[in-house]
């Protein structure tokens, strides 16, 4: 399994630019799909602090601890039922909606799954109870909770 062989998409065009803009209330939606010689298997999403915070000449306003951290601490007031916003992942195929928190995508290990991806060039399939696709879709959201200032966040959302 290689994660080097994924190929990401925004609007049908590939993402090179690893900084991509999110704005609160907006929803930019991903496609994933595999440009290897090898089944995926167990492919998911978390995010980590940011490895790149963008042009010299216009830094961050905050560490990128801090960022990772408002993230988490507004995912994981929305996920204990007090809405407070957050970045939101959204799985369209089953309509499945997941708050990054500490809890779910916080980390590699509890990563929120996504799915199984198919080889280049191959099928759909079914390997006993493991089934792979095409591509995989989801989109993400953030929101900004309620009294909270605009403001830059820079995180580093990892696909493995």
């Amino acid at each position: 399994m290689s994660i080097h062989d994924l190929i990401f998409e925004y609007d049908s065009e590939v993402i090179y630019d690893p900084l991509q803009l999110i704005t609160n209330g907006t929803t930019k939606t991903i496609r994933v799909t595999n440009q290897g010689s090898e089944d995926l298997t167990n492919l998911g999403l978390f995010i980590r602090p940011a490895t790149s915070v963008g042009d010299v000449d216009d830094p961050a306003n905050f560490p990128v601890e801090t960022d990772y951290h408002d993230l988490l601490t507004w995912g994981q007031a929305s996920v204990l039922g007090s809405p407070d916003g957050g970045l939101k992942v959204i799985y369209p195929i089953a309509g499945t909606e997941y708050y990054i928190s500490r809890t779910q995508g916080a980390q590699k290990s509890n990563k929120i799954f996504l799915g199984n991806l198919a080889k280049e060039g191959g099928p759909a399939h079914t390997i006993g109870a493991t089934e792979f696709v095409e591509y995989i879709e989801f989109a993400l959201s953030l929101e900004y909770p309620t009294g909270t200032g605009a403001r830059r966040l820079f995180v580093d959302v990892v696909v493995e």
